[in-house]
């Protein structure tokens, strides 16, 4: 036995030893049981963890791109006064319209109406017809417009992120949309590209 070994003893930490070992054994047994528990919560919460993730995802996307739809009305309005068959629904007594938002009104109430199979004004039809054509004039469809205005009315109004509409198309081209939205693509681009160059017009 060396000097060492008479002066310090392995024996003296045996029990230090034993504790460390233990102690050691002991964390092991948790990181399992963490772990475990871990992949249990994965497994009861994953797909509620993914259907959040796509809501997400939906909501930053309306988010970004339905008040475009309320810039194209504002488009599609300054056609729209200059229309004859806008003219003749003034003469007919409709109230002349200040804004978009006014029009945008008129028009839900008179499709309300029709819906409820209630009386409409020869006037209401004669802003509706003038709007379409403002719309097709920019060179979208009304079936494509319908769409668009359909989009709107699914977000949250809560919602709202501001970019400049070539930023958007950029982005719009380029990105993966939500499946929710998928539908929406193609007019939301005819309207960017429209907003694009309404702009740089003004």
């Amino acid at each position: 036995m060396t000097q060492a070994q008479e002066a310090c003893p392995v024996e003296d930490f045996r029990p230090a030893l034993d504790r460390i070992a233990n102690a050691t054994e002991s964390l092991a047994g948790v990181s399992g049981q963490a772990l475990t528990l871990l992949k249990q919560v994965e497994t009861i919460f994953g797909d509620k963890i993914e259907q959040l993730t796509g809501r997400w995802k939906s909501v930053d996307f309306a988010a970004r791109y339905r008040d475009f739809v309320v810039d194209y009305e504002a488009y599609v309005f300054v056609r729209m006064e200059a229309r004859t068959k806008y003219k003749d629904a003034l003469v007919l007594g409709l109230p002349k319209l200040t804004d978009s938002g006014q029009a945008v009104q008129a028009l839900g109430l008179l499709a309300r109406s029709e819906r409820l199979n209630m009386a409409v004004a020869p006037a209401q039809k004669k802003l509706r017809e003038a709007w379409d054509e403002a719309v097709v004039s920019t060179g979208l469809t009304v079936e494509e417009y319908a769409t668009l205005r359909a989009f709107k009315g699914s977000t949250n109004e809560a919602f709202h992120q501001s970019s400049p509409p070539a930023e958007a198309l950029m982005l719009l081209e380029k990105a993966p949309l939500p499946d929710d939205y998928a539908q929406y693509k193609q007019p939301l681009v005819k309207l960017l590209e429209l907003l694009v160059e309404w702009r740089g017009t003004q």
